[in-house]
């Protein structure tokens, strides 16, 4: 988890390891359910509304 890698800050995150984390923090902050789509995740709330959210290294 991120947690454990704030730690260490000598350690890199990357990119796939940021989006696990922004995917875990989306489906339970809106209770929705996320897919990812290359470097974008889509979350769908319960509601059926859906929003793209794109996670890249910048």
């Amino acid at each position: 988890m991120m947690s454990e890698l704030c730690v260490k800050t000598e350690e890199r995150v990357t990119a796939e390891q940021m989006r696990g984390e922004v995917a875990a923090m989306l489906k339970v902050c809106f209770e929705g359910s996320v897919e990812e789509v290359g470097d974008v995740l889509r979350l769908v709330l319960p509601e059926g509304q859906s929003f793209d959210i794109s996670v890249r290294e910048s």
